[in-house]
């Protein structure tokens, strides 16, 4: 194993959520990695933001995990992100992921 050098380090990490009926789904979220001169800031800035502001941070893609009212597959985007977070409960539950995450990142690293 390398260490790798990348000016846009991402990572994936499944995350296990709830859906309105409490049936758990696994989803594979891909989340921006934050380098550790960037993360003391990073966790400071979170205190003033929503937890729908951190997470635009933070994930890069949701693959085709989530569908719209019509069952199309709704790819990541911050409004798609919005209107997700606007009916679930899941934000921090995808955040603690994130964490765990970057964890499992830095000892792959």
């Amino acid at each position: 194993m390398k260490f790798r050098i990348s000016a846009n380090p991402t990572f994936k990490h499944p995350v296990t959520l709830k859906t309105q009926d409490g049936q758990q789904v696994e989803v594979t979220f891909t989340f921006n990695y934050i380098k550790p001169a960037a993360f003391i800031k990073f966790t400071e800035d979170c205190k003033q933001k929503t937890i729908g502001d951190v997470l635009k941070d933070v994930i890069a893609d949701w693959g085709d995990a989530f569908e719209d009212a019509d069952g199309a597959p709704m790819a990541y985007s911050k409004e798609a992100l919005d209107a997700l977070l606007a009916e679930y409960y899941i934000g921090y539950d995808i955040f603690a992921g994130f964490i765990e995450g970057m964890r499992g990142a830095r000892e792959k690293n």
